[in-house]
């Protein structure tokens, strides 16, 4: 599957579908993106790492089903 884009990663975080914001967004965006390891974002944002884990599973899961439609 191709790497996901900013702009894809903004729609898939956007209030019309995972509705992610703060702090887990922007962990997330530092693992998604910009190849962060999952403890390292969660310290950069002061949240657990088992939190950034989740909503980058919950967004690489939209990305796969709605991939199709993001291009």
């Amino acid at each position: 599957m191709a790497r996901m884009t900013p702009e894809q990663f903004d729609i898939l975080v956007s209030s019309a579908v995972l509705d992610l914001s703060g702090k887990n967004a922007e962990a997330a965006r530092l693992v998604i993106l910009n190849g962060a390891g999952t403890r390292e974002a969660a310290a950069q944002v002061a949240i657990t790492a088992g939190t950034v884990s989740r909503a980058v599973n919950r967004i690489r899961a939209a990305y796969e089903a709605l991939a199709p439609i993001l291009k």
